[in-house]
């Protein structure tokens, strides 16, 4: 094998880990999506248990039933472990902003993982040209 197509190989090597990486990154903000987006639903929801009970979601399918008075405050995290009491109105416009900000890293990512997909692929084509599987 010459020096080129061993270069080619490290370097499509290199980009399919990168590409590895990428994906577990897409699943861990998918994960935390799928939380804020539980989270928004529930503070959605502490409107309608204040006209009486509801069910609310505390993880892993479990659920409880509760009441919640009018004025009901929420604790939100609001950065560097500090909690702030929040109105579940000002609770819902932090987490749609969090899930905002999600979707911009989840596309960048997309983004930069078609970019290395197209130059594995175009390395595939290379290597194969020149005999090399």
């Amino acid at each position: 094998m010459d020096e080129q197509t061993t270069r080619k190989i490290r370097e499509m090597r290199a980009i399919q880990a990168q590409i590895e990486e990428g994906q577990h990154q897409l699943s861990s903000l998918q994960s935390f999506t799928n939380d804020v987006i539980i989270a928004l639903n529930t503070v959605k929801n502490i409107k309608d248990a204040s006209k009486g009970e509801s069910l609310f979601p505390i993880g892993s399918g479990v659920f409880v039933r509760a009441s919640v008075r009018d004025g009901a405050k929420v604790l939100v995290e609001i950065g560097a472990g500090v909690v702030a009491e929040k109105t579940p109105e000002e609770t819902a416009v932090i987490l749609q902003s969090r899930l905002d900000e999600v979707d911009k890293a989840a596309n960048s990512i997309q983004v930069e993982l078609k970019k290395l997909m197209d130059r594995n692929d175009a390395l595939v084509d290379e290597l194969q040209k020149a005999g090399v599987n």
